[in-house]
């Protein structure tokens, strides 16, 4: 099934998209998944990331409204699922054209159609994550060793929600979060 006949764009986005790039609802009904526009792809560094809510729909911009537009002007990418299916997960960048910029978490209310960012106010990527009990793990390049982090998800206000370091490896090498939060060393 071809869920972008319509779309001009690229998803996952070469050379590296892979399946971060999208997901599939907890029920099966719904994608989510993260595409460029193939016109000067090349140079374009604004992702973005679509809903389909039924399949036959059109993918829609999880980020549609004027003024969530307005707050949301740089790459969104990587969406998932929350395990209840009613929020999409994603990470976003603050400025247009910046792929240096960091990438921070952010949630959209698929009923509601809100957003909330939840990492913003702090300086560092978020890397792999995985949404579970209302917490989110995830990997940050920090201190020179990949290290893993969590924070229980507020979904009330754009607040500084509270990060707990759950790792701290000296002189560590690289680690990657896998599904079910089981961290994988590389050597």
């Amino acid at each position: 099934i071809n869920i972008m006949p319509k779309m001009n764009s690229n998803s996952p986005i070469p050379p590296f998209g892979s399946t971060e790039m999208y997901s599939i609802s907890p029920n099966g009904e719904q994608v989510t998944f993260t595409a460029v526009d193939t016109k000067g792809e090349e140079v374009n560094t604004n992702w973005r990331t679509y809903l389909v809510r039924k399949i036959g729909e059109d993918p829609k911009d999880i980020v549609t409204n004027e003024q969530q537009e307005k707050n949301f002007i740089g790459r969104t990418q990587n969406p998932q699922f929350s395990p209840d299916g009613t929020r999409v997960f994603f990470q976003a960048m603050l400025r247009p054209g910046l792929e240096s910029d960091y990438l921070y978490l952010a949630s959209y209310d698929i009923e509601k159609q809100t957003h909330v960012k939840h990492t913003v106010s702090w300086d560092y990527s978020v890397g792999d994550y995985l949404i579970y009990n209302n917490k989110c793990l995830f990997t940050v390049d920090f201190d020179g060793n990949t290290e893993l982090f969590s924070i229980t998800l507020d979904y009330t206000a754009e607040k500084k929600e509270t990060l707990k370091q759950l790792t701290k490896f000296e002189n560590s090498p690289s680690s990657k979060l896998l599904p079910f939060g089981i961290i994988e060393r590389e050597n």
